[in-house]
């Protein structure tokens, strides 16, 4: 059997950013142009750091460690999310670099820096950030806890719509809709215990309508939306028990005909709901067409290829890609 995923990434919409960004600090007061090349405002991480105590590590994994006044916090390159500690926060752009140079998000600077440490003040009317003598900083009241990251977990199929059917192993019959609420039980205790808030979206074996999925999705104000499947190799294909691999979907429209007819088939399960059917204006249909159309779809690739990376790390079929 192989296990789908369906990843869809959601981000909050930029502000309008200054030329500008004024940064304080014991060392002296310098002013950093804001870079908006690549649709959205940065700064360079080298100018910051000639002003600012903080030091940028580039890996050959297509990481940058950045090491800011006693905090760690690491940066997947054109990802739009970054880690401190054992917590993950999600970001509006992406770290970038030019040549050499690393350029940072101005939301990381006016947003996090300030939140997850006691050593920066932002001034939003200013455009000013300035970074307080360790004396000071020490006696400033901690921040406040960061809110937990909602994921929300999609079990496939249920109730009247089993999905997949097929033998494993010493077992006879297997269905789908059990096989992806077992995972996602499992899914959402692992990320329980990392800090994260999971949304089921089903936690019994009842069918849930394809438009209510998305509204308990957005009812949760979730971060991310992750739907879980399994496929079941065709009985009459060549040597069918030994089919295994894994591979991630992400929300856009279909490429190939393969593509289309996993789309049919997912989808096909609308044909159990009687009175939950997907109705123009709802909130499924909305983020549908947004996705479809925006620049979401782009997190939303680079997301499913990190899923798809992580799994190969650990997964013993067929890398079948994104």
């Amino acid at each position: 059997m192989r296990a789908l995923v369906l990843l869809v990434a959601l981000t909050l919409p930029a502000r309008t950013a200054p030329d500008s960004v004024t940064v304080s600090s014991p060392r002296g007061v310098r002013h950093i142009a804001v870079r908006t090349e690549r649709g959205f405002p940065a700064l360079a991480s080298a100018q910051l750091g000639a002003i600012l105590a903080w030091e940028a590590t580039p890996s050959p994994a297509g990481t940058v460690a950045l090491r800011v006044a006693g905090e760690s916090f690491v940066f997947v390159l054109d990802a739009g999310y970054f880690r401190n500690g054992n917590r993950v926060y999600t970001l509006t752009a992406s770290p970038y670099l030019v040549g050499d140079s690393l350029f940072v998000p101005l939301q990381f600077v006016a947003e996090y820096l300030p939140r997850l440490t006691s050593r920066y003040r932002w001034d939003a009317a200013a455009g000013r950030l300035d970074e307080l003598p360790e004396r000071l900083a020490a006696d400033r009241p901690a921040a406040s806890a960061p809110r937990r990251r909602i994921v929300a977990i999609d079990a496939g199929h249920g109730g009247v719509d089993v999905g997949m059917t097929g033998p494993l192993g010493m077992v006879r019959f297997l269905r789908e809709k059990d096989v992806t609420l077992a995972i996602a039980r499992n899914l959402a205790a692992e990320l329980t215990s990392r800090g994260f808030q999971p949304v089921m979206t089903r936690d019994r074996d009842t069918l849930i309508a394809l438009g209510d999925r998305g509204r308990i999705a957005g009812r949760a104000s979730a971060d991310i939306f992750v739907s879980i499947h399994v496929n079941a190799a065709n009985p009459r294909w060549r040597n069918a028990a030994s089919a295994r691999g894994f591979e991630t979907y992400f929300l856009a429209e279909a490429r190939t005909e393969d593509e289309a007819f996993v789309a049919r088939l997912e989808n096909s399960s609308v044909r159990f709901e009687t009175s939950a059917r997907a109705r123009r204006g709802d909130p499924m249909s909305f983020i549908l067409a947004d996705l479809a159309a925006n620049e979401h779809l782009r997190e939303s690739s680079r997301m499913a290829e990190l899923v798809q990376t992580a799994v190969d790390g650990v997964h013993p079929g067929q890398n079948r890609g994104v």
